[in-house]
C-alpha cells in the first residue's frame, strides 16, 4: 500500500522534530516546491529566508538552514489540507529570533 502525501509530509515533521535533517531531506521529491503562503507578502518582499518560495531539494535546505536563525519555543501543525497533488499543513509556532532576541507567535 502506497503511503499518502499527508503521511509522508507527517515524517518530515517528526524528523525534523527530532532534529533530523538527512531524514527530512531523503522524504522530498527532487522537484520540490516549499512555499509559505500562495502569494508574496510583506515578509517574502523584503527578504526574510524562511518566508522565501523554494523550488527543489536544495533550496528546502535553505529554509531549514534560516530556521537555524530562530530558536522554537512551540512548533506544532494544527490543521492538515490534502488533494491529490498537494499537501498544506497550517502550522502554530513561537519563536525568538536569535540574531534580534524578537519572538513573536504566529500561524502559518
Amino acid at each position: 500500500m502506497a503511503v499518502s502525501k499527508k503521511q509522508t509530509v507527517l515524517s518530515l515533521y517528526q524528523a525534523y522534530g527530532r532534529g533530523d535533517l538527512d531524514a527530512v531531506m531523503r522524504l522530498l521529491a527532487d522537484d520540490v516546491e516549499w512555499n509559505n503562503h500562495p502569494v508574496e507578502n510583506a515578509a517574502q518582499s523584503v527578504g526574510v529566508e524562511v518566508e522565501r518560495h523554494r523550488r527543489g531539494k536544495q533550496e528546502v535546505a535553505g529554509f531549514f538552514e534560516a530556521l537555524g536563525g530562530l530558536e522554537m519555543h512551540h512548533f506544532a501543525p494544527v490543521m492538515w489540507l490534502e488533494n491529490d497533488t498537494q499537501v498544506a499543513v497550517v502550522m502554530s509556532l513561537d519563536a525568538t529570533a536569535k540574531a534580534t532576541l524578537g519572538s513573536g507567535g504566529r500561524s502559518i
